[in-house]
């Protein structure tokens, strides 16, 4: 039995991010566009596996995955509009934005795009991890998980460890609620670890008490 054919993934903006993107997928064997308002950008990155489309529109109608990077959620709707058309593909919008951003985006979608499939998500962690496939990916769709094309959904996930959410929106949720949550941590241990040393309470004594 053949192995499946991998997903032709095309990335929407070519910034930190986006460069990383396809870089981590271009190493995994896949045929990668990209395509980025300042083209100087995605030239820089053409090589065997990544390609540079001239125009938002070139990327999306190759595709059957699509990544959007872009700066803002506004952004990826003005792409949206200038790509309506009757596409089936699964477009991931993983420019940053609230959940309420990303319902924007899944009106858009739907608006313009009625046979595409739309996934809402966010990436939790630097450039550097996203290359290395060792970040965490929240996304979510309407139909959930089983709705995804599998070939898609195996992109994605080569791109970190991907946690799925039911319903739009709720993959920026909890983006936000990890994010927030470790640094409320970060600043409580900095403040507490203060604390004990000006009464010179031994951080070993704090551990131990926490443990018990």
């Amino acid at each position: 039995m053949s192995a499946p054919q991998l997903a032709r993934v095309s990335i929407l903006g070519v910034g930190k991010m986006g460069a990383a993107a396809a870089r981590r997928l271009a190493g995994l064997g896949y045929e990668v566009r990209v395509w980025n308002r300042s083209s100087d950008k995605a030239r820089a990155l053409a090589s065997d596996r990544i390609t540079v489309a001239e125009t938002a529109r070139d990327a999306v109608e190759a595709a059957d995955l699509c990544i959007a990077l872009l700066s803002t959620t506004d952004a990826v709707r003005q792409v949206v509009e200038e790509c309506r058309g009757p596409s089936t593909l699964v477009l991931a919008n993983l420019a940053s934005g609230s959940p309420d951003d990303g319902r924007a985006v899944a009106a858009a979608v739907a608006e313009a795009l009625p046979n595409a499939t739309y996934v809402d998500g966010a990436y939790c962690g630097p450039p550097s991890a996203l290359e290395q496939g060792t970040g965490q990916l929240f996304v979510s769709c309407a139909g959930g998980e089983k709705a995804l094309d599998a070939r898609a959904g195996a992109a994605l996930r080569a791109l970190g460890v991907t946690s799925f959410c039911a319903g739009v929106g709720a993959a920026r949720a909890l983006d936000y609620a990890v994010v927030d949550m470790a640094f409320v941590t970060l600043m409580s241990y900095a403040s507490n670890a203060a604390m004990l040393e000006r009464e010179g309470v031994d951080a070993s004594v704090a551990v131990a008490a926490i443990s018990h």
